[in-house]
């Protein structure tokens, strides 16, 4: 039988592995970023070396021109690879917060059987919400903070 202290300290690494999870998808999305840019700014380098017609006399400021085509195709590559290998582990650590999401929903079946629904639908937790409420406002963060970094 699940006890009320049991449920808030399960809670609490919950919420503390959540705010983990959060930052990591969060350091994920942005080095991510930060590599798709750089690649996409290197192909458009790799173009302009290739065909410098093919672009206004402008922005030909701040490429070098006389970049070695082998030393573009080189980078290219291991931009690629470190990108591939970022969406490989924001896939993992989608598959973790799909995780914790059903531990939350298996936690939320728990607190019913063991104190009532009549508990987790109307008691406040820790003064605030009920465990149901909690529950909703932790899905829906997490598939709003997906669906904006997916995007």
């Amino acid at each position: 039988m699940l006890q009320l202290s049991t449920l808030k300290r399960m809670l609490v690494t919950f919420l503390e592995e959540f705010k983990r999870a959060r930052q990591s998808w969060n350091d994920l999305n942005d080095e991510g970023f930060t590599l798709a840019n750089t690649l996409v700014n290197t192909k458009l380098q790799e173009r302009i070396t290739n065909n410098p017609s093919d672009c206004s006399p402008e922005s030909n400021d701040f490429i070098c021109l006389n970049d070695d085509h082998n030393i573009l195709d080189d980078k290219v590559a291991i931009l690629k690879e470190s990108l591939q290998q970022i969406v490989e582990k924001m896939a993992k650590q989608l598959t973790k917060m799909k995780m914790q999401i059903l531990q939350m929903e298996f936690l939320l079946e728990e607190a019913c059987e063991s104190m009532g629904e009549e508990f987790v639908y109307n008691n406040l937790l820790y003064l605030s919400c009920s465990l149901e409420t909690f529950g909703k406002f932790i899905f829906n963060y997490q598939i709003g903070f997906l669906i904006l970094n997916i995007l």
